[in-house]
């Protein structure tokens, strides 16, 4: 089983994590919560699963707007058994995006 944290409005998983509580989400869009399956609202930090509870978590674009994206990535492990994907883009330096830190 495959969770997508921080999804937006592009869900890949079979359970799909974000935060939908700010009027523009981090890629400018109001996130639609409600059309996304299996939708459940939470924060990377603190990811209401077990241990060793997905297959697979992946993350595409979201490292980059968070503080702390270490303590991101370990709650990312704490909830898999195998494998953690992730994808940072490459074109967006600190200072060139307003919403990258």
């Amino acid at each position: 089983m495959r969770l997508d944290v921080g999804c937006r409005n592009a869900p890949s998983g079979d359970v799909n994590v974000d935060l939908p509580g700010y009027e523009r989400h981090r890629d400018g869009m109001k996130l639609f919560a409600k059309r996304i399956p299996n939708f459940i609202c939470a924060s990377v930090y603190a990811l209401p699963f077990d241990k060793d509870t997905f297959d697979e978590v992946v993350s595409y674009h979201l490292l980059e707007h968070l503080e702390t994206p270490i303590e991101a990535l370990r709650e990312m492990v704490r909830v898999t058994k195998c494998y953690v994907s992730v994808v940072v883009p490459a074109f967006a330096y600190v200072g060139e995006c307003k919403e990258h830190v």
